[in-house]
C-alpha cells in the first residue's frame, strides 16, 4: 500500500506481529524501514495513493458511494 506525505511517498504492509500496526517497507527521508505506524496516524498525516491504501483508510467507501449514487 502506498501513501503520500506531502511530496514524499512510503509503502507499508501490515505488521505480522502487531494487529492494527503497519510496517514501512519502502521509506522516505522522514520514515525509514524501521518505522511502525498506527492506522490512525496514517489517516491523520498521509494521503492514500493506491486502491489498497484507500480501502484501508475508508473500507466502507464503495458501499457508501453505491448508496448515494456517486
Amino acid at each position: 500500500m502506498k501513501f503520500n506525505l506531502k511530496r514524499y511517498q512510503v509503502e507499508i504492509e501490515p505488521h505480522p506481529e502487531s494487529p492494527g500496526m503497519f510496517r514501512v517497507t519502502k521509506g522516505c527521508e522522514f520514515f525509514d524501514e524501521s518505522n511502525v505506524l498506527r492506522l490512525e496516524y496514517l489517516k491523520e498525516h498521509f494521503t492514500p495513493v493506491d486502491c489498497e491504501a484507500v480501502d484501508l483508510v475508508d473500507p466502507d467507501r464503495t458501499e457508501r458511494l453505491c448508496r448515494t449514487g456517486g
